[in-house]
């Protein structure tokens, strides 16, 4: 299995690879609804990175990441392009492109006893821009 993330941007520029992601989940909620058609469909891309593998290996990056958890709307650097690739034997099974990306969620989780910690960041495309978002294969 293959994962990769990849962001960029002005401010924000970063790379991870497999031996710093734990795990990924996207979540699609659609509006089906007739009464709904002012809503609009939701797509979350939620990334799980080892903490601990950022600090010994990527602390810059994992300082880049930080910084952007705490930017707001009125930089310019807040919203940036996300790639993100789930192969597995050279097929893809997920590539997922948001052009103008957020970070919706951000958490730092460790154990104390072991000192292992977890990131689990959401990301999601900005609204203006959801029909810019690239997903496959196609849902």
């Amino acid at each position: 299995m293959h994962l990769m993330l990849k962001v960029e941007g002005e401010k924000v520029k970063f790379e991870l690879k497999e031996d710093e992601l734990q795990g990924y989940s996207f979540n699609y909620r659609s509006i089906n609804s007739d009464y709904a058609k002012s809503l609009k469909d939701e797509h979350e891309l939620v990334i799980t990175i080892d903490l601990s593998e950022m600090i010994d290996k990527n602390a810059q990056e994992l300082n880049t990441i930080r910084s952007w958890s705490n930017m707001t709307y009125e930089d310019k650097s807040y919203y940036n392009k996300v790639t993100f690739v789930h192969k597995c034997r050279d097929l893809v099974i997920r590539e997922i492109s948001l052009t103008d990306a957020f970070i919706k969620e951000y958490e730092e989780n460790v154990d104390t006893s072991t000192g292992h910690g977890l990131i689990k960041m959401s990301l999601m495309q900005r609204s203006d821009k959801k029909d810019l978002i690239s997903i496959l294969p196609k849902l």
